[in-house]
């Protein structure tokens, strides 16, 4: 898709779930797939065929992708890579990070997050309030939701994109 020999096509496995229009809550019908390029750890880039699905609502009738959690939206690195960068695991004065995304990019996934870090705690808080009233055990009281996610492990960015973004919040991309 680039012309380059080393990249990838990586085909996503259509999802048996079913999903539902964020904006209005119709059920989601397939609609077709759009290739993405996903760069990981080490400097391979590879592409990703991600599903589309369109709003049966003929009033709403909106087209949206269905990123895998091992994507943000608006970025082409995993996830994986992007926490470790937000958690300090990565750094651009790493002497072994000749391989990772330069040192701009870093810095702007940092502006990114601290940018979008109100919006983000919202969403989040949000959906753990609703989820604690259908029998979830709810957050401490004062606790950050999203400092709470990230001591849970090491996806805590992709569970609070996919609360997030199945909740029909977005992101300011930067």
């Amino acid at each position: 898709m680039s012309g380059k020999g080393d990249d990838e096509i990586i085909t996503a496995c259509p999802c048996t779930d079913k999903y539902i229009c964020p904006v209005c809550g119709a059920p989601l019908v397939h609609r077709d797939w759009k290739p993405r390029i996903m760069k990981r750890d080490g400097g391979i880039a590879g592409w990703l065929l991600i599903e589309r699905g369109q709003c049966s609502n003929k009033g709403c009738h909106k087209l949206h992708s269905m990123l895998p959690d091992i994507l943000v939206p608006y970025k082409h690195y995993v996830s994986d890579l992007i926490t470790g960068v937000l958690d300090g695991d990565v750094r651009p004065e790493d002497p072994m990070n000749e391989e990772k995304p330069c040192d701009e990019t870093m810095r702007r996934w940092n502006h990114w997050f601290l940018s979008n870090l109100f919006r983000m705690e919202g969403y989040c808080r949000q959906v753990w309030h609703l989820a604690a009233a259908s029998g979830t055990e709810p957050v401490q009281p004062g606790a950050s939701v999203l400092e709470t996610l990230r001591e849970s492990g090491s996806r805590w960015l992709a569970a609070a994109l996919r609360m997030i973004y199945n909740a029909g919040g977005f992101l300011v991309p930067s």
